[in-house]
């Protein structure tokens, strides 16, 4: 039982300064950072200070994760990074170069995709009620809820957010659209 949790422990965990490089920190448990396989081999040895610090860099309460939409003729969402006043410019050069690194965007709008399909078909509801303006009202909400929950730079606030702010969407165009 024992070596079964450590194996998956070992699997969801990183080193930050990297083995290679950094032997002696390999054990130190703020050298540990959770991570998936993906993001650890996309990683491998690079230098630490390419990619934010889960624990030690300190993010402002800023929207820097953004989604945006798109209609081609039918929904799109994109995520980008969007950098502020509150943000130093050395932490969003590293945050810009940890999502190009990881492929961030690819795997947000691949997570995205799947809350998508879930927020399209509850907004009929809503919809019939009120129209355009209730739904919007209701993404706001749903958006304000998954930011309490998960955070403001959380792919699914994110998404709420964007889908809000569509005037297409929330006049009815999450109807009949494949995602």
């Amino acid at each position: 039982m024992i070596a079964r949790i450590f194996f998956v422990i070992q699997k969801s965990l990183d080193h930050f300064l990297p083995k290679v490089g950094y032997p002696e920190f390999s054990v130190l448990a703020r050298n540990l950072i959770a991570t998936c396989n993906t993001c650890n081999h996309k990683k491998g040895a690079r230098p630490a200070n390419g990619f934010v610090h889960a624990y030690f860099d300190q993010l402002p309460h800023q929207q820097i994760l953004v989604a945006e939409t798109m209609w081609e003729p039918e929904l799109h969402v994109s995520y980008s990074l969007a950098g502020g006043s509150g943000l130093e410019a050395n932490i969003f050069e590293r945050l810009f170069n940890q999502f190009q690194i990881l492929r961030l965007e690819d795997r947000l709008a691949r997570e995205g995709g799947y809350v998508l399909a879930e927020i399209m078909s509850n907004s009929a509801e809503p919809y019939g009620r009120g129209g355009s303006a209730l739904v919007k009202s209701e993404l706001v909400r749903q958006a304000e809820v998954s930011e309490a929950v998960y955070g403001i730079n959380h792919y699914k606030t994110a998404l709420l957010r964007a889908l809000a702010d569509d005037d297409h969407f929330c006049n009815g165009g999450f109807r009949n659209e494949e995602v």
